[in-house]
């Protein structure tokens, strides 16, 4: 059952703030990034291990300051055989000099997936709800 993993992709790179994810069941979640035009190299953010909460939802948010255009979400394991990444929210700005990567809001969420909470240049905050 275990690793589960998902991919987060940009549109360009983001300086990003805050990664908050919603979770059940999760044990060990491990974050990397990646600058690149493609998902190929990734490097290891944070790697955390979730409290058994039950039937209730782990909530963690992490303030980081780095640099990245796809995120990588490696479930390692779970408390249980059943576990699911519900939410995902990253907070972020556009990087110097790229083309507005988190410009185009709900359009940009309908075509990626994602579900763009604001429709900002210079700051947006992205959501991937019920990830599983």
């Amino acid at each position: 059952m275990f690793p589960q993993e998902f991919v987060l992709a940009l549109r360009t790179n983001v300086n990003i703030s805050k990664i908050t994810t919603l979770s059940l069941n999760v044990k060990k979640l491990c974050v990397e990034k990646c600058e690149s035009d493609k998902p190929d190299s990734f490097e290891k953010l944070f790697e955390v291990e979730l409290a058994n909460r039950g039937d209730r939802l782990q909530t963690e948010v992490h303030q980081v300051n780095i640099r990245a255009k796809y995120l990588r979400f490696i479930m390692l394991s779970g408390h249980g055989e059943f576990a699911s990444m519900n939410r995902v929210s990253v907070v972020g700005e556009s990087a110097a000099g790229e083309d507005g990567g988190l410009e185009g809001g709900e359009e940009e969420g309908a075509r990626t997936g994602l579900k763009g909470t604001g429709n900002s240049f210079n700051r947006a905050a992205y959501i991937a709800d019920d990830l599983k």
